[in-house]
């Protein structure tokens, strides 16, 4: 199989730093640049928390956005037209049935790619997303579901999604070994492969990548994830600019909540598990509580904020009350 070589591998690297960015500063990336071998694929799973650079150290439930996603062009010509990249949550979704309100859809990108028929060999393809949002996951591999997502080439006809193969750099074969090198994710994360073929079984239509892909074992592709993290400080439930007493108040009073982290719209237990792991940090914090395990900051317990907010509260009625009766 054709190889890119060193040169335009580079090349690919320098189209990376010229794309233009969007309207947030990017954050961080995830990637897989270390290969050349010319293919086309379906897909690419990913993950926000696994090989971020830099790591932005964010809580495993903590929200990032995507704003682009970039495959590099393989020598492989394919027959591809109006792509458009789908994020799902299960690179095991059922094919047939992939549309816009599938359960595990979660976005679209705002471009479509007429063909990659212009593009050299390692020019960078580049999907862009309105800052889709998705869970930064665990560090660690967990089961399929659990905040692992998929980039999917597709076509959209009305919502209706199709998969579609596209020429796109993978990574090399080991010498002298029937197994594709898989430096991104840890080896048996086949969930986060890539993919060229599909496959019918008992669960429907989905990625074959752990026993499928190419010499019938897992790899990745090129690929480069980009995101930015939410405006505010997570946690700071009036935003006010810090994670404070008065923050509890407000989700004690059943909100409603400003830079939530969990349960989006809707106030729960989980949200005060935010504040708490949260309690001091304010933006721009450099020894951000998102960095640090559940109870690594001085944290009060709930009996003692609401006895501040009562305090605070008691103060602030005085001192209206003294600017009432000037005279007193």
């Amino acid at each position: 199989m054709a190889k890119l070589d060193f040169g335009v591998r580079a090349a690919a690297l320098l189209a990376v730093g010229c794309t233009c960015l969007s309207a947030r500063a990017i954050s961080f990336t995830n990637s897989y640049t270390d290969g050349g071998t010319w293919r086309t694929i379906y897909a690419q799973g990913f993950k926000p928390s696994v090989s971020p650079n830099p790591n932005p150290g964010l809580a495993i439930t903590d929200t990032v956005h995507l704003d682009r996603f970039q495959f590099f062009k393989s020598g492989t010509a394919d027959t591809a037209a109006n792509i458009q990249l789908a994020i799902v949550n299960n690179i095991f979704v059922n094919l047939q049935t992939l549309t816009t309100s599938s359960s595990e859809f979660v976005g679209l990108s705002t471009n479509t790619i007429a063909s990659t028929a212009s593009l050299a060999t390692g020019a960078a393809i580049t999907f862009n997303f309105d800052h889709l949002p998705l869970t930064y996951g665990a560090d660690t591999q967990d089961d399929l579901g659990n905040n692992n997502y998929a980039a999917i080439f597709v076509n959209n006809n009305a919502g209706v999604l199709t998969p579609v193969l596209v020429s796109a750099l993978g990574v090399d074969y080991l010498p002298g070994q029937n197994e594709i090198e898989s430096d991104y994710g840890s080896p048996g994360d086949y969930y986060l492969s890539t993919s060229n073929y599909t496959n019918t079984d008992a669960f429907g239509t989905f990625f074959v990548t752990f026993n499928q892909t190419d010499s019938g074992r897992y790899g990745d592709s090129n690929f480069i994830a980009s995101y930015d993290l939410p405006a505010g400080v997570p946690g700071d439930y009036n935003g006010n600019g810090t994670v404070d007493a008065a923050d509890y108040v407000l989700w004690r009073n059943g909100g409603p909540l400003q830079n939530e982290v969990d349960t989006l719209g809707t106030v729960t237990s989980e949200d005060y598990t935010v504040w708490r792991a949260r309690f001091g940090n304010t933006a721009g914090s450099a020894a951000s509580a998102d960095r640090q395990p559940l109870g690594a900051t001085s944290v009060p317990e709930p009996r003692a904020v609401v006895f501040l907010a009562t305090l605070m509260f008691g103060l602030a009625c005085g001192r209206n009350g003294n600017r009432a009766h000037p005279s007193r």
